[in-house]
C-alpha cells in the first residue's frame, strides 16, 4: 500500500476466519470470513487517512464486506466482493447475486458507490446499448455467464464498470494468470456510480506488486478528498425537575 500510495485496498480470498477489525503497522484491517473454515473471505485495508474517514463497516459474509467513509462532497460506500467462479452451480451464483443486490439496495441513494473485487467475470467489447454501464475496452473474446450477471447487476444499480472505459495494453488489463504463465484473463473490476464515473481517472493492473497470489494488483484512481469524522460530544441535559425542588 505504501509503495503504490493506496488509501484503500480490497482483498479477496483472505482465508481468515470470523469477522473483526485490527490495526497492523498503522493500517486498519477489516475482514469477514467463514466461522470455521479457512476458505473464501474478504477484507478491506485502510490507510491511517482512510481509517479516520470511516463511518461504519459491515461484515456481511465470507463473500461480501462493506465500509462507509466521509469525503468532502459525499459519503462513499465501498462494497468488496468475491464472486463464485464460472464453474460454480447456478444456485450458488443466484444466492450470491441476490445477497449482493440486497446490500446495494440498502446503500443510501445519495452515497457514491464503489463495487470492487474478484467477479470471475469476462467482458468483451460489445456494449449492447449499455453505453453508461460498460465501455468499449473489454478484453475478453466473449462475455461469460458471470460477465452477463455483472452487466445485469451494474446496469440495474446505476453503476459503471471502470476497467472497460480505459484503453491499455493487454498486459495492463489482465488481472489473473494461471501458474503456467500462459493463460491470462481480466476477472477483477472496479465499478462506480455512473453519475460519479468522471471522478474515476484510471484503472489498470500492476504486475510488479508481489502479493503472493495468482491475481495482479488492480489500481483505480479516483478524485475524492477523504474527510476526517468529527467526534461529537453530547452535553448532559440539566435535571430540571431536581432544580425545581430547590426553588
Amino acid at each position: 500500500m505504501r509503495d503504490y500510495r493506496l488509501d484503500i485496498l480490497g482483498v479477496t480470498e483472505m482465508r481468515w476466519t470470523g469477522q473483526g477489525r485490527l490495526v497492523i503497522d498503522g493500517a486498519t484491517v477489516l475482514y469477514s470470513g467463514k466461522q470455521d473454515h479457512h476458505t473464501h473471505g474478504v477484507g478491506l485495508i485502510l490507510s491511517s487517512c482512510a481509517a479516520q474517514a470511516l463511518v461504519v463497516w459491515r461484515p456481511v459474509n465470507e463473500r461480501i464486506i462493506t465500509a462507509r467513509l466521509y469525503t468532502r462532497h459525499a459519503k462513499v460506500t465501498i462494497v468488496q466482493v468475491y464472486a463464485p467462479t464460472e464453474v460454480a452451480s447456478e444456485e450458488e451464483k443466484d444466492i450470491f447475486y441476490t445477497q449482493l443486490q440486497g446490500v446495494l439496495e440498502e446503500i443510501p441513494s445519495y452515497d457514491i458507490k464503489l463495487l470492487i473485487g474478484d467477479f470471475n467475470a469476462k467482458l468483451d467489447s460489445d456494449r449492447r446499448g449499455l453505453h453508461t454501464t460498460v465501455g468499449p475496452h473489454g478484453s475478453a473474446s466473449s462475455t461469460n455467464d458471470n460477465g452477463e450477471r455483472l452487466l445485469m447487476l451494474t446496469s440495474t444499480n446505476g453503476l459503471s464498470i471502470g476497467n472497460t472505459f480505459f484503453k491499455h495494453k493487454q498486459i495492463h488489463k489482465m488481472t489473473w494468470v494461471l501458474p503456467d504463465g500462459n493463460t491470462r484473463n481480466e476477472l477483477d473490476y472496479i465499478c462506480t456510480s455512473t453519475r460519479w464515473c468522471s471522478s474515476l481517472v484510471g484503472v489498470r493492473s500492476h504486475r510488479g506488486a508481489d502479493v503472493g497470489s495468482d491475481h495482479y494488483l488492480v489500481v483505480g484512481k479516483i478524485r475524492l478528498k477523504l474527510k476526517k469524522v468529527q467526534t461529537v460530544w453530547l452535553k448532559r441535559p440539566y435535571a430540571v425537575d431536581k432544580l425545581k425542588s430547590y426553588i
